[in-house]
């Protein structure tokens, strides 16, 4: 399995909002309890994110919960790296109403990307859900590139399964895994993708650990698009 890179420390980082850096100046050091910003001298914008790698270049996804963002909507921001350290924004990829009748304020959340290199398309899974957090389901996003506009396409229960917190893996054969976190159940499942992203295909395991967030930590898979 040739794994790039597996930090729990960094994700450990990432996903609870820790923000680092004071300038938009490239930088060769994280400072932790810091203002983190992009490119552009904002804020980074990528809670509950993930992170993929393409070739040479990272692109990492998560909630953007900027405060100029229109009322009722969500959105996900993405940004690009060589070094996981400077980061350039690309893109508001996802700027969407309520797609499925959940309700006033409802959940997107924990954005992660998956590239099929059989399809050619980029498929964002994420947590979906109304204001009580009771449809408990995973939503599908495509896009025809990795920065572009992601068309919101369904969402469900995995396997039949209520579905908060989600992580992800790729494996060196393209193979693709959906990780969530399963609070019905007291535990989370790892599950195979179907061929083309667009589905969850069958358990591979189910770990029984009542945690929040236990589909951590993420690991990253380099491949070429």
């Amino acid at each position: 399995m040739r794994t790039i890179f597996k930090c729990f420390g960094l994700v450990t980082i990432l996903v609870s909002g820790i923000i680092f850096s004071s300038t938009a100046q490239e930088k060769n050091i994280i400072n932790p309890g810091e203002i983190w910003p992009d490119d552009r001298g904002k804020h980074i914008q990528a809670h509950g994110g993930g992170i993929i790698k393409l070739d040479k270049t990272y692109y990492w996804f998560g909630e953007d919960r900027s405060e100029n963002n229109e009322p009722g909507k969500r959105y996900v921001s993405c940004y690009s790296s060589k070094d996981l350290v400077n980061w350039k924004f690309r893109n508001q990829v996802i700027k969407t109403g309520d797609p499925e009748d959940f309700g006033s304020n409802f959940v997107l959340e924990r954005p992660k990307v998956f590239y099929n290199k059989k399809t050619k398309k980029y498929v964002m899974y994420m947590h979906m859900d109304d204001a009580k957090y009771r449809a408990a389901r995973v939503g599908i996003a495509v896009c025809d590139k990795v920065d572009g506009d992601y068309k919101y396409v369904k969402s469900f229960r995995p396997l039949g399964q209520v579905s908060r917190d989600i992580g992800q893996f790729i494996d060196d054969d393209g193979s693709a895994y959906l990780i969530f976190e399963d609070r019905v159940n007291k535990g989370f499942h790892i599950s195979k993708l179907s061929d083309d992203y667009m589905d969850v295909e069958k358990d591979v395991a189910f770990i029984q650990s009542p945690l929040e967030g236990s589909s951590y930590p993420i690991v990253l898979v380099a491949f070429t698009p």
